[in-house]
């Protein structure tokens, strides 16, 4: 039903203005269900294109913490690309007949996070999740109907969120700029 795949272990560079090689995804890159857009403090690394080729991430991939102090799991959108993941996180890639959304739908519930929980063979409250175990998991699989159904909704829904945070980010950067101005112009008076 689903590839699992841990992510790659590497010396990573922060930004520091320039975004050098290939973006490395983490922990603190996952929020909200979604892969954050790249900040000062996102990692880049230069890989070969063999590297490249084997771990590069795909759209609809799942990102799900193997470690680190909670659960969380993430949908790769193409706008998150090109990217791979750190070693941190597995990627949990559909196989034919098996829609991406729908182990999205299932891995970012409040049931997948706690199943996900269960697997840590951490003693500490720690995640510690190897790739064979999740690769265990007996997933609810939905016939192809439905899997396309729950595959829609979670691309729209992504799509949607995006786009309202981006929106909400664009009046919040403009009432700051006005504000800034009537600032400086109440300052002349």
């Amino acid at each position: 039903m689903a590839d699992i795949f841990p992510g790659l272990t590497i010396r990573a560079t922060a930004d520091g203005g320039h975004r050098p090689g290939i973006r490395i995804i983490g922990l603190a890159d996952l929020a909200d269900g979604q892969v954050q857009p790249p900040g000062a403090a996102s990692a880049w690394a230069e890989l070969p294109p063999e590297a490249l080729a084997r771990h590069a991430l795909q759209p609809g991939d799942v990102l799900l913490a193997a470690r680190g102090s909670q659960p969380k799991a993430a949908w790769v959108a193409r706008t998150t690309l090109p990217a791979i993941a750190s070693a941190n996180l597995l990627v949990v890639r559909a196989r034919p007949g098996m829609r991406p959304g729908v182990l999205f739908a299932y891995l970012a519930s409040e049931p997948g996070l706690a199943m996900a929980r269960a697997l840590s063979r951490s003693a500490t409250d720690q995640l510690s999740i190897a790739a064979r175990d999740l690769a265990t998991l007996e997933l609810p699989t939905p016939p192809r109907a439905a899997q396309d159904t729950i595959h829609d909704l979670i691309e729209a829904s992504e799509r949607a969120y995006s786009a309202a945070l981006d929106a909400a980010a664009g009046r919040r950067a403009a009432a700051r700029a006005i504000a800034l101005d009537l600032l400086r112009n109440t300052a002349d008076d």
